[in-house]
């Protein structure tokens, strides 16, 4: 689709801070142009926002790199740099940012820092029988918060899930599953992916907690 089409005006002049402070809304969204193909673009509500265009094997795209002034000018065109290398080495760069995107919530959620306990059980010599019994009740009991960010996981959420298991007459298993759990968080507040254990503290409140 064409800029005319999209209601899109662009300046063809080298792109400065003052020339970025300087540009006012103005009835259509338009374009501020700085090169190999990083643009500025000024909306009508004077939101401001980086994107590039590039091409991937012959194929065109848009990527948005951040609005300003939260990514300045210097930093927008270091973003561009660095994708005009990936693209140099053959790396896709929107399908290198979705994937780096899910690492990185994979990698802060109660999953995968379970996944990391049972690992570590292993790595200290744990029995077997421990370790099945542990993944067991990490990956079908705590099911429902596995993809939940760890750090974002409520005492509720917590509770909903052992009051479940106790209600079916298994009390010495949620009461397991609890510590059990309570050990993952542990382990993500030693890594930095939580501060706190909402297992912590709660057994005066609810028997099972």
């Amino acid at each position: 689709m064409s800029r005319k089409c999209l209601g899109l005006r662009s300046t063809h002049m080298a792109l400065s801070q003052l020339a970025i402070i300087n540009a006012k809304p103005k009835d259509k969204p338009y374009l501020l142009l700085d090169g190999d193909g990083l643009h500025l673009q000024i909306y009508t509500s004077g939101s401001r926002l980086w994107r590039l265009r590039f091409r991937f094997r012959g194929k065109a795209n848009m990527m948005s790199l951040g609005s300003f002034p939260a990514v300045s000018l210097k930093e927008a065109r270091e973003k561009r740099d660095q994708i005009k290398k990936q693209i140099a080495a053959g790396i896709d760069p929107a399908l290198r940012r979705k994937l780096d995107k899910i690492s990185s919530a994979s990698a802060d959620s109660f999953g995968a820092v379970a996944d990391e306990y049972i690992a570590n059980l292993k790595a200290n010599d744990a029995a077997e029988i421990t370790i099945k019994k542990n993944r067991w009740m990490l990956e079908e009991l705590a099911a429902p918060i596995r993809n939940r960010a760890v750090a974002e996981i409520l005492p509720a959420e917590l509770l909903d899930i052992l009051k479940k298991i106790e209600a079916s007459g298994r009390r010495d298993t949620a009461h397991r599953l609890r510590s059990v759990m309570g050990s993952v968080f542990r382990l993500a507040v030693a890594t930095l992916r939580a501060t706190n254990d909402p297992t912590y503290g709660k057994r005066r409140f609810v028997p099972t907690l």
